[in-house]
């Protein structure tokens, strides 16, 4: 991971956005209905020509998935790639993207779950990305207030991003580092392939979907296993870990998290993953775990993009 180049622009009225769907196929209904509330939000929306193809789950071919996201990832107008579901599909094609126009003309680039591995290699190069809502929800009732923190942060309304967090092993002292990770299989699944590399201090989150309890251990014990990279996290803050069966597993995930990472703080609670609320993150960006009225907080100031 390079140093961090905080200069994306925040949107504004009549900019374009491109839409893809690289991993697993959304309702085609609820992408209509996200495209519409992006439009209402005065964006131009453009569509990958495979958003929606099928493959058996997945949202088309590996080639057509691929030729989408990189037709995303290049369009030189474009200032955000929204991601419209995740689940799994990434890393059977990220080894084949190319970076070399998206560094020329960098954007955002919006979505969680599996496209963590995608804020990874973002970060990787240097450019922030949001660990946030997928474009298929912005329509929905359901995740109107997550949908609203969205759009006020792509448009540069917020001057910070702030939530509260839980203190699990009593650490004292504010902590600043570059933010990294998202859903907890994916990062595990991607120790060994480099994205780990670097030497910024860290602040790893992590949150995930319909694992069993003993899978989540293991994951943590795997990433914690990538010495090199234990070594750079200062903290570890976990969002939601959204119907995660216990099965009798005799410690909670913010206890499993503490004996894996021994010796890093471990923070719990923040707002952030498969569940509702979904607040955005900015990926491969400073932020700060610090006291604040006597509650924990995570925040990240922004002074890019304008």
């Amino acid at each position: 991971m390079t140093s961090p180049r905080f200069s994306l622009p925040f949107l504004k009225a009549g900019d374009a956005v491109c839409l893809v769907s690289p991993s697993f196929k959304a309702l085609e209904e609820d992408v209509l209905s996200g495209i519409k509330a992006l439009e209402n939000m005065g964006l131009r929306v453009f569509c990958g020509k495979n958003i929606f193809s099928n493959w058996g789950s997945f949202s088309g071919s590996d080639e057509e998935r691929l030729q989408d996201l990189q037709w995303a990832l290049d369009h030189p107008d474009a200032r955000a790639v929204l991601c419209v579901r995740g689940g799994y599909g990434m890393s059977r094609i990220l080894p084949q993207i190319e970076w070399k126009k998206f560094q020329d003309h960098p954007k955002w680039l919006v979505g969680f779950s599996d496209i963590s591995l995608l804020h990874m290699e973002i970060g990787r190069l240097g450019f922030p990305s949001v660990h946030g809502l997928m474009a298929a929800r912005y329509g929905s009732a359901e995740f109107t207030e997550s949908s609203r923190m969205m759009r006020n942060f792509l448009f540069g309304e917020m001057q910070e991003l702030r939530y509260p967090v839980r203190n699990e092993t009593g650490s004292k002292g504010d902590i600043q580092a570059i933010l990294w990770g998202g859903n907890l299989t994916m990062v595990a699944h991607s120790i060994g392939s480099g994205a780990e590399s670097g030497s910024e201090d860290l602040i790893l989150f992590l949150e995930e979907v319909g694992e069993a309890y003993y899978r989540i251990d293991r994951s943590f014990r795997q990433i914690a296993c990538a010495t090199t990279l234990k070594k750079r996290i200062k903290a570890v803050i976990l969002g939601q870990f959204t119907d995660c069966p216990a099965n009798g597993f005799p410690l909670q995930i913010s206890g499993m998290a503490a004996q894996a990472f021994s010796g890093v703080p471990v923070f719990s609670g923040l707002p952030c993953g498969h569940g509702n609320p979904n607040f955005p993150l900015v990926m491969g960006f400073p932020a700060q775990l610090e006291m604040q009225n006597q509650e924990w907080q995570l925040c990240q100031r922004f002074g890019f993009g304008v």
